[in-house]
């Protein structure tokens, strides 16, 4: 999937795995300038009703990562600042929590975090060990597989820990937390918190999610692409 964000938040890749739900977003041109293309994605960091949101994210990617047992995510982000008083946690930058468990967000400081949690309800986690910038394009990457476990580079570094995970995921029977979305969380059911919360606030550039595992010069090619790079639009 290859999510560019130029005005829209179409998959641009041949799979078509468009949002549903969105909302509350806006897609300049400047201020920051773009890391590709005309346009980024802008998220207002607000939760609740006038907070911005993508959602619905199709279950068939998400099938598509349970079946390789192997995935990648490589997105831009410049946030705006790196506080948070969120009471669910960070600013979500990457959450599928339907047919899989996959989180990445930002915690204070600059640091990023993710998560993954198999069918046996182990998490493999891990922080960065170095901070993204505020006010500037950083280049994050996700990689897990059975055989290189999870890693998270940051600007095509390796940073935190390496973590075991088996190749599997937990999968809600509620759907309640049924929902892939990008630059935010957000959940369904009777008396879900505000929604969306754990916005992200600042921009989002060039999202791409692989059914694999990228090598370490996979991420670097991708941190330091220029427009004309040509490369694999993920699954």
């Amino acid at each position: 999937a290859l999510y560019q964000f130029e005005n829209n938040t179409d998959d641009s890749s041949s799979n078509n795995y468009n949002p549903t739900s969105k909302g509350n977003l806006s897609f300049p041109t400047s201020s920051p300038a773009p890391k590709f293309g005309t346009y980024s994605l802008k998220m207002n960091g607000t939760e609740g009703s006038t907070g911005s949101y993508i959602s619905g994210i199709s279950s068939s990617l998400t099938a598509n990562l349970r079946t390789s047992a192997a995935f990648s995510v490589s997105i831009w982000i410049n946030p705006t600042t790196l506080s948070h008083s969120f009471p669910y946690g960070g600013p979500a930058i990457f959450r599928m929590l339907d047919n899989i468990y996959v989180q990445l967000f930002l915690e204070n400081n600059g640091f990023v975090k993710y998560y993954i949690i198999d069918s046996s309800s182990t998490y493999s986690e891990s922080v960065s060990t170095t901070a993204v910038v505020a006010n500037e394009w950083s280049h994050i990457c996700f990689t897990a597989s059975v055989a290189n476990g999870a890693r998270l580079y940051i600007n095509g570094q390796q940073s935190g820990l390496t973590q075991a995970w088996n190749g599997t995921f937990l999968t809600y029977s509620s759907p309640y937390y049924q929902t892939n979305s990008i630059g935010c969380s957000r959940n369904f059911g009777a008396s879900p918190p505000n929604n969306p919360f754990s916005v992200f606030q600042g921009s989002l550039d060039q999202l791409r999610i692989y059914n694999t595992a990228l090598t370490q010069p996979q991420v670097l090619q991708l941190a330091y692409m220029n427009i004309d790079t040509k490369f694999d639009d993920g699954t």
